[in-house]
């Protein structure tokens, strides 16, 4: 199901995502999934945060046309429901306790 939001004129748009501009240039995307993305750079993003409940979850190489590299720090912590993830190859960085607490997770699978 896609989520709606209202642009500046009033129109409701629909969209798998929502991506969030902020003044200091920072772009955040926020999916259904849960997961939420941080632009780095014109090309690449990392995982921010995740506050979804599925036990098992798959991050994609790409999104809104951006190649996933990261994940960034504390984006899984604490997530309890979380017991498998997919993720995909092109990834390299880790950052710090990004799945500290994940209590459940069983397995981490990269391609």
């Amino acid at each position: 199901m896609n989520e709606g939001i209202t642009d500046g004129s009033g129109n409701e748009i629909f969209s798998d995502a929502v991506t969030l501009t902020y003044r200091t240039g920072t772009v955040i995307i926020v999916g259904l999934d849960g997961v939420t993305y941080k632009k780095l750079t014109d090309s690449t993003c990392c995982v921010e945060s995740y506050s979804g409940t599925a036990a098992s979850l798959v991050i994609p190489e790409l999104v809104e046309g951006m190649t996933v590299t990261e994940i960034g720090e504390g984006a899984f912590e604490n997530n309890t429901a979380l017991t498998g993830i997919d993720l995909p190859d092109i990834i390299t960085i880790f950052r710090a306790c990004a799945f500290k607490g994940c209590t459940s997770l069983t397995s981490i699978s990269i391609p």
